[in-house]
């Protein structure tokens, strides 16, 4: 079979004629389900292809840094410094019936030095409890009347009179001096036990009688008066009422009243 043949001057007619019908086809308009590709409409693909990139990175990564580390400084420093060392007084002693070996400090010697070497202190201030009668043993102590003194002595019951025994004459130590305080007292107590060993001043007493064969006369106080310190004889007159001076003290089953010197019978 013979093929067509076309003459060359037809081929540049063809090609413009291309050329119109592919821009009338990109000027195309298409229906509202339709898409133009390449200047041809056709259908649109359904194909959701939702492009949201919801990825929710919630970023909140709830790093509570709350740095309340509650590090409570409050150090603390109430360092107490009670060990437990307070001073033991007379009072305690007597108060307390403590026995043993004791330190005791500032107290004041009320009485001169006795003829058996002994001698009555109390703490500073006086007061019920507050006296006590120290007794050297082989030992010779040198105090006087007013002087401050620490001691160091052992605390006993000698037929049931406090006493402080001590051993060595350093064991009495002198460190200032005081003025001697007394407790008056206008009517004999229900109970003498607080004011024994304690320097007293007995308001309106009376001495009935002479002195026995020990030095002691008799009271209307119900106690006696003693020549433990000096020998008051010749400075009362049996009946006077006077106003007697001195320590305390409890011998032989008797309360006694000790004055120093004649200036303590008035």
């Amino acid at each position: 079979m013979a093929r067509l043949r076309l003459s060359p001057l037809v081929w540049p007619c063809l090609a413009v004629l291309g050329s119109i019908l592919a821009c009338e086809g990109a000027s195309q308009t298409c229906d509202s389900d339709q898409e133009s590709r390449n200047g041809v409409c056709v259908d649109a693909i359904e194909g959701d292809a939702d492009t949201d990139s919801d990825s929710d990175s919630d970023s909140d990564s709830d790093s509570d840094s709350d740095s309340d580390s509650d590090s409570d400084s409050d150090t603390d420093t109430d360092t107490d410094t009670d060990t437990g060392s307070d001073a033991i007084t007379v009072r305690d002693l007597q108060e307390g019936g403590l026995t043993g070996e004791i330190a005791l400090h500032n107290l004041v010697v009320t009485t001169p030095i006795a003829a058996d070497g002994s001698f009555f202190v109390q703490d500073d201030g006086g007061g019920e409890w507050s006296g006590i009668r120290v007794y050297p043993a082989a030992v010779v102590i040198s105090v006087e009347r007013g002087d401050v003194v620490d001691i160091l002595g052992f605390a006993q019951e000698y037929y049931d009179e406090t006493e402080l025994v001590v051993e060595a004459v350093d064991a009495v130590a002198v460190t200032g001096s005081d003025t001697p305080a007394s407790v008056a007292l206008s009517n004999p107590p229900a109970d003498w036990e607080a004011y024994e060993g304690v320097l007293v001043e007995l308001k309106g007493i009376t001495p009935a009688g002479e002195p026995d064969a020990s030095g002691q006369v008799l009271t209307d106080w119900g106690i006696l008066l003693d020549d433990y310190f000096f020998d008051y004889t010749e400075s009362y007159v049996s009946g006077d009422e006077l106003d007697i001076v001195g320590p305390l003290r409890f011998s032989y089953e008797e309360w006694k009243v000790c004055p120093r010197t004649a200036a303590d019978l008035r």
